[in-house]
């Protein structure tokens, strides 16, 4: 399963079309306070991870969803 995050969510359409493998659901939510809360499909097995660290507030998103996964 390949999971997006946020800003890159056109290449992981792309990636998974591509290789034949399912797109995973990931639910971004931010917290008035500034925090971030990803959730990820709980039926993971195997997953590849598609994300931009281009920004510090995207290198932790990415951090975040490596550690959902």
């Amino acid at each position: 399963m390949i999971l997006a995050g946020s800003a890159s969510q056109a290449l992981a359409a792309a990636l998974a079309a591509e290789t034949d493998h399912d797109l995973g659901h990931v639910e971004y939510e931010r917290f008035p306070d500034g925090e971030g809360l990803v959730t990820v499909p709980a039926d993971l097995s195997e997953a590849v991870v598609v994300a931009s660290t281009d920004s510090d507030e995207a290198l932790v998103e990415a951090l975040q969803l490596q550690d959902a996964a």
